[in-house]
């Protein structure tokens, strides 16, 4: 069953206290603290717009089942009168009808608010990943390197001495890359994409017809960020003044 999902705020008091990641704010020095402080609030915002969507699929949801309950209540007419039974049969079948194109609305925006928030947290892991890059880029006296690209992105980093798929929660961050793209060019499990895991059971399938798995992918994106200002202000501690 698709869900919303919840934000590093609101994990703790849904799951009795349990944090879902650390803030990492003591390991980082300025710019990088600035930045991550900001990134913070923005993933905070993701989580409630992905949460919007789903209160509207939550409320329509109840009208749905409050529409077959009632359906349910209809006495039917006696069979004798076939002209009778007839109308009250086509008028049962067309609000069925109504709740089974309902249901698959509802489908369809939950499944486009995962979608969305799936592509929103690459987004903002690409703007983080580029804003990371500035400042160390800088001082080590090399060219800005920003890019969409993730070989350019991650060749970037690695010419600072940071390499990015040793950071915490890199697989879930890369995993989450991998379904934007696969969301946005072409929709479907492609060979690579069902090398993991979770896909290998889908392979070639439409991803649209999968629960993705969207609050691990949120908190993976939120951790690796965290991760790469917190490397990133190690490398630049390391700097002469």
């Amino acid at each position: 069953m698709r869900e919303r999902i919840l934000s590093q705020m609101q994990w703790p008091m849904v799951h009795n206290g349990d944090v879902p990641l650390d803030r990492r704010m003591m390991d980082m020095v300025r710019p990088f603290s600035d930045a991550w402080a900001a990134a913070f609030w923005e993933l905070e915002n993701l989580a409630l717009f992905n949460q919007a969507a789903y209160y509207n699929v939550e409320s329509r949801n109840k009208h749905l089942d409050e529409h077959a309950a009632a359906i349910k209540s209809w006495t039917p007419p006696n069979e004798d009168d076939d002209e009778l039974y007839e109308q009250f049969s086509l008028a049962l079948s067309r609000e069925r009808n109504t709740i089974i194109g309902g249901e698959l609305e509802v489908e369809a925006i939950a499944r486009y608010a995962d979608e969305v928030t799936i592509i929103a947290c690459w987004a903002f892991a690409e703007k983080n990943l580029n804003d990371g890059l500035s400042k160390p880029r800088g001082l080590l006296g090399l060219a800005d390197a920003r890019s969409h690209r993730w070989p350019d992105i991650r060749a970037s980093f690695l010419e600072c001495g940071l390499e990015l798929e040793t950071l915490d929660s890199f697989a879930d961050a890369d995993e989450c890359r991998r379904v934007n793209n696969a969301i946005k060019h072409g929709g479907l499990v492609d060979r690579g994409l069902a090398q993991i895991p979770f896909f290998a059971p889908s392979a070639d399938k439409n991803i649209s017809t999968l629960e993705l798995e969207t609050q691990r992918y949120y908190f993976g994106v939120a951790d690796f960020i965290g991760a790469m200002y917190e490397s990133s202000s190690k490398i630049l501690a390391a700097l002469p003044s």
